[in-house]
């Protein structure tokens, strides 16, 4: 088991506040000594510090490093102003020190000003440009760059571009110095391409094998993603025992890891419970923006969790409120009438029970449809209109003949 130590030290390479600290014994320390407090009560409660630091950025921005506008930006960001937050980290990257400026990650300030302005793209659903500003955070060197890199990857699979994300996740699980973390929600962003592809076989299988080898928040989000790849390959109730399972498992400390800081039930879309791409790398944002450093110290808490026990109790309510799919027998054609049979003709249909009538159906079927076709009956009068218009014809050139 990994030691809190290590725990905290993945956690303040992740957050971009720790990364752009001041440096230390630099002018700016002693210039602006509020926000040096500001930054050290932020370290430890994002939360709390995060007022005290838009307090001093109302107060003006004029002036202040590229490392207090990246702070900024961030506590913004954590606030969901995604326009704010944009605008301080550009101006952080409007200054040339930017490139120069060295925070404990081995990043720049530019590199985690990039990573922020691609977290504010996602929070705004712009995942075109939040892939850019992940790719070029993606150089820099150790944690931040793989984590900048994963980032890029998923919003190539938000956007659709499922051949370019599966390259990047490739490459970066072969990755020197990877983070198991990383590398675990790399494989879990490959397996999850599969289901958007179609191939549910294979991607619960994948899924099967991340759940067997993983423990905690991954192992349930395998067993949920394991569930909804069988589900969408049609085996519904063994989907459901899946879930049902699940459930059970997470029955006693459910949400404890998932939720991390979070404290009330929140309310699960449909995109969620479908691991839609782009809800997932929003997710990972909220994860974020939720959870405070003091978690992630005392191992409760994880960047990538999806909420595993969470989808499973939501997804089983509605899966069971679900109609269930009945395969209706279709009569084969005989040889007169294959000929005349359309491929969709001959396929399985399949209906709601409710919504087919069975032999206890209220409808009377002994009473004529008006707009149907009356047999011979129909036949005969065509044939009488038939007659009548061609008398017609032969009286209109007769008279013509007269005339002439």
């Amino acid at each position: 088991m990994r030691s809190r130590s290590h725990f905290l030290r993945c956690a303040l390479t992740l957050m971009l506040v720790f990364a752009v600290m001041w440096p230390a014994g630099s002018d700016a320390q002693e210039e602006y000594p509020e926000w040096r407090d500001a930054f050290t009560l932020y370290i430890n409660d994002p939360e709390a510090g995060g007022g005290l630091v838009l307090e001093l950025g109302r107060r003006g921005a004029d002036g202040l490093p590229p490392a207090a506008l990246t702070v900024l930006g961030d506590a913004h960001l954590r606030r969901g102003n995604f326009g704010r937050a944009r605008k301080m980290f550009l101006r952080a990257l409007d200054d040339p020190s930017a490139q120069t400026l060295t925070g404990p990650a081995k990043g720049s300030i530019a590199a985690h000003a990039q990573m922020g302005l691609g977290l504010a793209a996602v929070g705004a659903g712009k995942f075109s440009e939040a892939r850019e500003w992940f790719a070029l955070a993606s150089a820099a060197p150790g944690d931040l760059g793989h984590i900048a890199t994963l980032g890029q990857a998923q919003a190539s699979s938000a956007l659709g571009r499922y051949d370019e994300a599966l390259q990047i996740f490739e490459a970066l699980s072969e990755a020197d110095g990877l983070e198991a973390s990383v590398l675990e929600r790399a494989r879990f962003s490959m397996a999850q391409i599969l289901l958007e592809a179609g191939d549910a076989a294979a991607a619960s299988e994948s899924f099967a094998s991340l759940q067997e080898h993983a423990s905690g928040p991954l192992a349930r989000d395998s067993a949920y993603a394991r569930a909804l790849a069988d589900y969408r390959g049609g085996q519904r109730d063994g989907a459901i025992a899946r879930l049902t399972a699940l459930v059970e498992a997470c029955a006693g400390d459910r949400g404890a890891e998932d939720r991390g800081a979070v404290a009330e039930p929140r309310s699960i879309s449909k995109a969620e419970r479908d691991l839609n791409p782009r809800t997932l790398l929003q997710r990972w944002l909220r994860n974020y923006r939720e959870q405070s450093l003091s978690a992630y110290a005392a191992g409760t808490a994880t960047l990538f969790a999806l909420g595993g026990c969470d989808l499973a109790v939501d997804t089983i309510a509605v899966w069971e409120a679900e109609p269930v799919a009945v395969e209706v027998a279709v009569d084969l054609p005989t040889r007169g009438q294959a000929a005349q049979t359309t491929p969709e003709a001959a396929h399985v249909a399949s209906v709601a029970p409710e919504l087919r009538a069975g032999p206890s159906s209220s409808v009377d079927r002994s009473a004529p449809d008006p707009g149907a076709p009356r047999g011979a009956e129909a036949d005969s009068l065509w044939l009488v209109w038939l007659a009548v218009g061609l008398v017609a014809l032969v009286v209109f050139v007769a008279a013509l003949r007269r005339r002439q």
